[in-house]
């Protein structure tokens, strides 16, 4: 079991990642920068620091795009999302979702994960909303992507 950060525990995790961003940014290390700016935008979204959140997962999603890593891209894009649904944005949510996981392999863990979170949270909001915010969202992006949403969105709702 994963035990949560106390304050200060939580604070001092922040300075260090924190710390590893000015390296990186010191060093002109690409790869790096994205990698602790990702990190710093997750530890964000803990403290619920929704616009710093936002602005860390975009600069990393710049940076890893910069750079050719097309992964670490569209996992950023996908968390920039997230951080709408934490707004409550669903609408503005889910294409930037939609985008993150279309730009990942479809056997791939990352977007497995994508997927299986979004079901998740697919219970916070009505379900009529819901699904038709997904199909509004999925215009236009492949049917093979929307089933696989759909098929996460009911294994989720069945198991409760």
């Amino acid at each position: 079991m994963v035990k949560a950060l106390d304050g200060e525990a939580a604070y001092t995790a922040r300075l260090m990642i924190q710390k590893l961003v000015e390296l990186a940014r010191t060093m002109q290390d690409d790869r790096k920068l994205a990698m602790a700016l990702h990190t710093l935008g997750h530890s964000q979204l803990l403290a619920n620091e929704l616009d710093d959140a936002e602005k860390s997962f975009d600069e990393s999603r710049e940076v890893s795009s910069r750079h050719g890593d097309a992964r670490a891209s569209s996992i950023s894009l996908a968390m920039l999302g997230f951080v709408e649904l934490l707004r409550g944005r669903l609408e503005d949510a889910l294409p930037r979702i939609l985008d993150g996981a279309h730009g990942l392999a479809e056997d791939s863990e990352a977007r497995a994960a994508i997927l299986v979170r979004l079901a998740h949270v697919s219970k916070k909001f009505d379900k009529a909303r819901f699904d038709a915010a997904v199909q509004a969202a999925g215009r236009g992006r492949s049917a093979e992507l929307l089933a696989e949403v759909a098929r996460a969105v009911e294994t989720i709702r069945a198991a409760g």
